[in-house]
């Protein structure tokens, strides 16, 4: 969306999703049984840091930074639980 954000509202309907997409080289990929853990750090590069999640050559989902954001809340939160109570 970055990319898209960048070109003036009034030039958007001439513009193309080539001219914009993100290379698919240039992004992140994962299986479904990879460890968490195996996301964190890597560049955000094009993708704004999203990861595609791929099963057998097919795409079974999308891992946004704002995901592993929740999933460390979350699991944070637990630990400061488990450890109070």
């Amino acid at each position: 969306m970055t990319a898209l954000k960048k070109v003036a509202p009034e030039a958007r309907k001439a513009i193309l999703v080539k001219e914009i997409i993100c290379p698919l080289d240039q992004v992140s990929t994962a299986g479904p049984a990879d460890p968490i853990t195996n996301l964190l750090g890597l560049p955000a590069g094009c993708s704004e840091g999203r990861t595609l999640v791929v099963d057998g050559g097919r795409l079974v989902g999308i891992i946004s930074p704002s995901d592993i954001n929740r999933l460390l809340r979350r699991s944070l939160s637990g630990r400061a639980q488990t450890s109070a109570g």
